[in-house]
């Protein structure tokens, strides 16, 4: 039985999940879908690529289908792409699927896709939709690829440096401290930064149970503590932990700390030394 991982921004509300997974049933019906999320934010392509990354490196290898695709109609390419474990990715040329290649030991092959190949294969009627390539040719094409049929049946070989690579936010490391994007608010209100826990303790000689500044902008807002449990924290308190994959998180213990701080995807948050500072609400002593 060969795994179907699905990943897209299509919600589950208005049937476009379904409608891919019953292009899928259809032709592939032994395939295993393994839905790893739709609920990812409307036109997250980094957020869709983190957590391909993330994830499918847990799984055995097979046939990963990912559309979160704010380009669809346009000129963008729909690509499949081999990675050296065995795996194969369908989805947009917008960088959604590289981080994951690459997890899985890197781009073995590359093909644009031929909607007209795909759709015949498939036996579909050959008129494609503008707006749902997710149905109409990503999905029938993971199915092929799941039944056994090779990529090179369904596109053509395509130049790989011509591939799109995603522009993640990198950290900066200034006055002491780092600035990282908030690349994901959990349903717990858990902030994830765009930075590794290790990193922060590694270059600013940081220790557990210390205390430092959460700064908006410029101007230090919060105090949090360095901690490895939330239950180290007092209720309500703000901590700075590493999460379950290893980023540095802002969390509190039965407390969300996005509303506390008031922060939404892609802001700006520092970290910096604790120093005295007039104006600035500190929960926590140390």
């Amino acid at each position: 039985m060969e795994v179907l991982t699905f990943l897209s921004d299509f919600g589950w509300g208005q049937g476009y999940v379904a409608a891919c997974e019953l292009v899928i049933a259809r032709l592939a019906p032994a395939a295993r879908i393994i839905h790893l999320s739709h609920d990812v934010a409307p036109g997250a392509v980094l957020r869709g690529a983190e957590l391909l990354r993330r994830t499918l490196p847990l799984g055995p290898a097979g046939v990963h289908l990912a559309v979160i695709d704010p380009g669809v109609g346009s000129g963008r390419r729909a690509l499949c792409l081999g990675a050296g474990r065995g795996d194969y990715f369908v989805g947009p040329d917008n960088g959604l699927l590289f981080p994951a290649v690459e997890a899985l030991g890197g781009i073995t092959g590359y093909w644009e896709l031929v909607p007209t190949r795909v759709r015949t294969l498939a036996q579909q009627p050959n008129r494609l939709s503008s707006t749902f390539h997710g149905r109409d040719l990503f999905a029938p094409a993971a199915a092929l690829l799941a039944t056994g049929r090779p990529a090179s049946a369904l596109g053509d070989p395509v130049d790989p440096a011509t591939l799109v690579r995603p522009l993640s936010p990198k950290p900066q490391w200034k006055g002491g401290g780092v600035w990282a994007e908030v690349t994901e608010i959990d349903r717990f209100g858990n902030i994830q930064l765009g930075v590794s826990f290790a990193q922060i303790l590694d270059r600013l000689t940081w220790h557990h149970g210390d205390h430092v500044w959460v700064a908006l902008g410029q101007d230090p807002v919060h105090t949090a503590q360095l901690a490895a449990t939330f239950g180290e924290l007092k209720s309500g308190d703000l901590g700075l932990l590493a999460d379950s994959w290893g980023n540095a998180a802002l969390a509190c213990n039965q407390a969300a700390a996005a509303a506390l701080l008031g922060v939404t995807d892609g802001a700006i948050v520092g970290l910096i030394p604790k120093e005295p500072s007039k104006g600035v609400t500190q929960h926590a002593s140390g």
